[in-house]
């Protein structure tokens, strides 16, 4: 599926831009990203790419660097003081990226500095905006516009032109979704929904729970769905993902239902009620679900019919992982890899229903944000036999590289979790 339709979801980023936006497609649908508004409607049928915003409408666009580009003349630097524009850093060298400007007037007055060194009036660059002016012409204005542009360095040119144009960047992604994008987005949007987990320990957990096709995986999680979905899409449609969930269906999973997944894929994935772990059976009636006997005398009989459907269906998947999870101490289940990720549960507690799924040889990997409750867990293990138990952390941070200039970024999100891994093994005995 190369296009995109009514109903999928798409990443939204603007061109340049850092943010990213999951979005379900629809009609009428008003999407605001970075200060850039349209409307969803111009993307229904159209394929994934590039686009082009104009008066909140989109219109599919082809990319062209050297459109992108702003023409600037070169000047010859001038030589360094220590107050002057092209002055340089005293302890690595590195151009400063602008140099401090005298007082005026306006600014005495209490008018803002950059309106003081800018021509052209904040209504007038509403006015060209609203008259669909293209993004480079306007970047171009500014630049003419600068009164202070010809004194700024060649690298405080190419960061101003290059901010600018991210500003008032006209152009925007509509992406398929991909496990990395969505964990992306969460990550730098609310992390702690998803229990603070960064695309790299993510990569991490899949690494040491062996995530491939033909695999059984029990998946316990409080990550919307991010580790199960990551473990579906490397699966590749072979193999059964086991998702523990409350409720009566898997509820508060976005990040997997953000995925474009084939019908294969859908297939692999096997919920499962706490509730049936906890009774040991599946439970066929639940009193808290409708009577659809009743629902087929007061309302529509076709949509009783697909709900009823749609719980069958349901409960042949439950019965179905039901059968791969059930086991004990001596006869363990078939489950491969078993998978916890918690926020605020103990994981122990997850543990003392779940382990003797596990087979023996089985690869067990929790993941928290804090370290307390995964040091239990780690006695956990090691008091029934676990080997080869490791717990540890991983920093990660993003590096800016220019020439001449790189270096850590100053202000990003590096905070992460904890991650613990072992293999079950089969206890001798005496």
């Amino acid at each position: 599926m190369t296009t995109i339709n009514v109903g999928d979801y798409v990443v939204v980023q603007k061109l340049g831009g850092e943010h990213i936006r999951i979005v379900k497609v629809d009609k009428k649908v008003n999407i605001l990203i970075e200060k850039l508004r349209f409307m969803s409607d111009g993307a229904i049928g159209q394929r994934f790419g590039l686009f082009n915003v104009t008066k909140q409408k989109l219109t599919p666009a082809d990319y062209d660097p050297e459109q992108q580009q702003v023409e600037v003349e070169k000047e010859e630097p001038k030589p360094s003081t220590g107050s002057s524009n092209g002055s340089t850093d005293k302890e690595d060298g590195k151009p400063a990226e602008s140099a401090p400007v005298e007082p005026d007037s306006t600014e005495q007055e209490g008018v803002n500095p950059a309106q003081s060194r800018q021509k052209l009036t904040q209504d007038e660059i509403l006015q060209m905006k609203g008259a669909g002016t293209d993004a480079k012409k306007l970047v171009s204005k500014l630049v003419d516009g600068s009164t202070h542009f010809s004194e700024r360095t060649q690298y405080a040119k190419s960061k101003y032109i290059r901010k600018k144009r991210q500003k008032h960047s006209d152009h925007v992604l509509l992406l398929r979704p991909t496990v990395r994008m969505i964990a992306q987005s969460y990550y730098l949007k609310d992390p702690e929904r998803i229990c603070n987990l960064r695309i790299d320990q993510l990569s991490h957990i899949l690494t040491l729970c062996g995530a491939r096709s033909g695999l059984n995986v029990m998946v316990f999680e409080q990550t919307l769905g991010l580790i199960t979905a990551g473990i579906i899409e490397r699966m590749g449609g072979k193999g059964r993902c086991v998702h523990l969930h409350r409720g009566q269906i898997a509820q508060s999973i976005p990040c997997y239902n953000s995925l474009h997944l084939t019908p294969e894929m859908v297939e692999t994935f096997y919920p499962l009620r706490i509730s049936t772990l906890l009774s040991n059976g599946v439970v066929e009636e639940d009193p808290q679900e409708p009577n659809y006997m009743e629902m087929e005398k007061q309302e529509d009989k076709d949509a009783a019919a697909v709900t009823y459907n749609r719980k069958l269906e349901r409960l042949t998947k439950e019965r179905r992982a039901w059968d791969m999870v059930v086991g004990d101490a001596e006869n363990p289940g078939s489950i491969d890899s078993l998978v916890i990720a918690c926020r605020n549960v103990d994981p122990i507690d997850v543990l003392e229903k779940t382990y003797n799924s596990l087979q023996y040889s089985g690869t067990v990997v929790l993941y928290s944000s804090v370290a307390e409750p995964l040091v239990k867990a780690y006695n956990w293990l090691r008091d029934r036999g676990a080997v080869n138990l490791f717990m540890g952390d991983a920093f990660y941070r993003t590096h800016q590289v220019l020439p001449n200039s790189t270096h850590p970024l100053m202000q990003q999100m590096i905070t992460s979790g904890f991650v613990l891994s072992g293999i079950k093994v089969k206890v001798p005995t005496e």
